[in-house]
């Protein structure tokens, strides 16, 4: 965020960038992840294990290949065989 703030308006104050961090404990369960993240906006949390350390994070990502499996976006590559065309006008992705 930072980079690409300085790129568009480099007279901006860091402080105006800065995010409040989330902590959940470990014992969260996903689904209430999920919905605790969505409604207040944060793509990743702390998670923290049961002494208050840390334990890890876990973003929005994480939680969506965890419920559908691999998630492939614009930065990802696509080979060529996860790509089949069934010469229907139709295509099986993996």
């Amino acid at each position: 965020d930072l980079i690409r703030q300085s790129r568009v308006d480099d007279t901006i104050k860091i402080s105006k960038l800065l995010r409040t961090i989330i902590s959940v404990p470990e014992t969260t369960e996903l689904q209430g992840l999920l919905r605790q993240m969505t409604r207040k906006r944060v793509p990743m949390v702390v998670v923290l294990d049961e002494y208050g350390g840390t334990s890890g994070i876990v973003t929005d990502r994480d939680i969506y290949e965890e419920v559908f499996g691999t998630v492939l976006d614009e930065a990802d590559d696509v080979l060529p065989d996860d790509i089949i065309d069934n010469h229907n006008g139709t295509y099986k992705v993996s």
